[in-house]
């Protein structure tokens, strides 16, 4: 006989291969849609200097954004490790891109920090305070 919490949850597993078969259909989708040759002539007319800067800033505004609603959490009294808000704060921007509103992103931001925390209305109401 073996121990339950020796082995991993079958729901979690099911959840990875689901997001694994959504993710390479969500870029097989892209592919299949995007013109690659155009998309090439446009990349070769982006300095490698301008890239970086933009990269550069996205990164210092997602670790920004992640600091605020860190801070949010601590001032509730939450003990809630940076990393996991700025992950929390990644997946929500990537759910931007996709979803029809900037409140998608931040409603799974929302869930996914409301699961880490013991009282989860508080990954809720920071969300919603950080937005107003």
């Amino acid at each position: 006989m073996t121990d339950a919490t020796s082995e991993p949850k079958r729901s979690s597993r099911w959840g990875t291969a689901l997001r694994a078969v959504a993710a390479v259909m969500l870029i097989a989708f892209v592919f299949t849609r995007v013109p690659l040759r155009d998309l090439r002539a446009r990349f070769e007319h982006i300095r490698l200097v301008d890239a970086a800067m933009l990269v550069t800033v996205a990164l210092v505004q997602w670790t920004i954004g992640t600091a605020r609603w860190w801070r949010l959490f601590a001032r509730l009294g939450e003990r809630v490790p940076f990393r996991g808000v700025y992950r929390d704060l990644l997946v929500g921007a990537l759910f931007n891109t996709f979803l029809p509103t900037n409140v998608g992103g931040d409603v799974i931001r929302a869930f996914r920090a409301s699961r880490r925390i013991p009282n989860g209305y508080h990954a809720w109401s920071s969300a919603l305070f950080e937005r107003l």
